[in-house]
């Protein structure tokens, strides 16, 4: 994974390909008009290196409309539902104020004007808002209607820097091929099975395993190393618990090709390239790494928002949330909900967090909505072996001062908002007997001949055990007679 300038020079000095997956061209919609204008300068400067699969550009055709017109609307409901808002609090007001007034309650009425007055500065605040924003509006709307990243996808082309179009027979092949890799795990893809609820010709699913094949041909034609633009960090792609790509898939590559693939998010590519490029952006990189940033910062322990959360998720737990654990009923007289123990945030999902700057870019504001996934354990239950995993909807606000020179900065963050704050649901208690007994993290799915259960991730990467193909039960590498089959199995043929 290339992620400092060092390692990215090393690469960039072999003449490498340059392949963007699908989402790293249509998130470029996502940005603000600058950060956009950044981003496609620097990319313009290397389109000789870039290249693109035939079906990202199928993949982008079927979705890039639908993306690009709701970032066009990116900015159109602000201004409507603050006043919206304020229209309804002076309403509020209004009523909280009538029946006072009626009996004369001491100074209410002057209150209630007050008030009232300052949801009419709000107001003012708004129309000034929109006045400054306009011609950030206007710059992100130009860049939209001109619709620069189709510009650079047809400059590729004229390049002549696309994939060719797989004949039937050769798709054919791939599906069948994928049906067996995506049966064993095999990456990459597997996960995208889903699909197939939506697709009647059930091939979708095989997209990334299509794109994979073209990324290997054009390899194996042109001899040169490849660097590949994707921020897709699924298990299907990536291994998450040692934080680099799969190991089967560089080592499929280097096989078939007698070269090198080096995968990178396209913040990490954007920033070294700017650096190539000396067209680096502070704006741009903060904007862009922004999920990132902010997932980074609340998954660190050491951190308020970790204390904040718990206490908010202690005051909204309900008997009616408990009541979905039938040991609940059998101990409740024990419980009291005063204090959560092993509290753990896992896996928050964003939903694109927005940044603000000041005119210096010293100062910036992140709005930042998002689902994340809390265990925490009840200490009467603890000992019971049960720990609760909450869904939560959380939109937060975080003030942050920004200090940069050059291509280097750093970010203090200082004020944490909570806007909103939900429980959607509680899941099913947690019987530690269930979870993996390799990772320790996840539920497991598979029975261990031994002891236990192991998860999926567990065994898609393989590294520490086999399954046998009579029984289907899990045992520890090397244990399989030929690698395929349990003694026991063995013993019965």
């Amino acid at each position: 994974m290339i992620r400092k300038y060092d390692d990215f020079i090393r690469v960039w000095d072999t003449s490498p390909i340059v392949v963007l997956d699908t989402n790293a061209l249509i998130d470029i919609y996502y940005f603000s008009s600058e950060t956009g204008e950044n981003i496609l300068n620097n990319l313009e400067l290397v389109k000789s290196n870039l290249w693109l699969a035939n079906i990202t550009i199928n993949e982008y055709e079927r979705n890039h409309k639908d993306k690009r017109e709701a970032a066009f609307k990116k900015y159109d409901h602000l201004s409507s539902d603050i006043k919206e808002i304020t229209k309804t609090a002076r309403k509020e007001i209004k009523k909280a104020f009538h029946s006072a007034n009626r009996y004369q309650f001491p100074k209410a009425n002057d209150l209630s004007i007050e008030l009232c007055n300052k949801v009419n500065e709000m107001e003012e605040m708004i129309k000034k808002y929109k006045v400054e924003i306009d011609d950030e509006i206007n710059k992100t709307k130009e860049l939209l209607k001109e619709d620069k990243v189709r510009t650079l996808i047809e400059m590729i082309e004229r390049e002549g820097n696309i994939g060719r179009e797989y004949h039937l027979n050769e798709l054919l092949s791939i599906y069948t091929e994928g049906e067996q890799r995506y049966k064993y795990l095999m990456p990459p893809g597997y996960l995208d099975v889903v699909k197939d609820k939506k697709d009647p010709t059930k091939t979708k699913k095989f997209g990334d395993l299509v794109m994979w094949k073209q990324i290997i041909e054009r390899a194996q034609t042109s001899r040169r190393e490849v660097i590949l633009v994707s921020d897709d960090r699924k298990d299907d792609w990536w291994d998450n618990q040692l934080n680099r790509p799969r190991v089967e898939l560089t080592k499929e590559f280097e096989r078939e090709t007698s070269t090198k693939i080096h995968f990178t998010k396209l913040i990490d590519f954007i920033s070294n390239l700017a650096k190539l490029n000396d067209l680096f952006s502070i704006s741009t990189i903060i904007e862009i790494s922004s999920d990132e940033l902010v997932r980074e910062y609340i998954l660190d322990s050491n951190h308020e928002i970790k204390g904040t959360l718990a206490k908010s998720i202690t005051d909204k737990i309900s008997d009616e949330l408990l009541s979905e654990i039938d040991l609940y009923y059998e101990i409740r007289s024990e419980i009291s909900v005063d204090e959560l123990s092993s509290f753990n945030i896992k896996s928050p999902v964003f939903d694109g967090c927005d940044v603000l700057f000041d005119e210096t870019y010293t100062r910036a504001s992140f709005y930042c909505p998002f689902r994340v996934k809390v265990e925490a354990s009840i200490e009467q239950l603890k000992s019971h072996g049960f720990s609760f995993e909450l869904e939560l909807d959380i939109s937060l606000s975080i003030d942050a001062k920004i200090e940069h020179e050059g291509s280097k900065y750093s970010i203090d963050y200082n004020e944490i908002e909570f806007l909103n704050f939900e429980i959607i649901g509680i899941d099913d208690y947690v019987d530690h007997d269930e979870i993996c007994v390799i990772c320790g993290n996840k539920y497991g799915d598979y029975i261990h001949h031994y002891d236990g259960l192991v998860c999926e991730s567990c065994m898609s990467r393989g590294e520490h055990v086999e399954v046998c193909t009579k029984c289907g039960e899990v045992f520890p590498t090397g244990e399989l007679v030929d690698g395929t089959t349990c003694v026991d199995c063995t013993r019965t043929d």
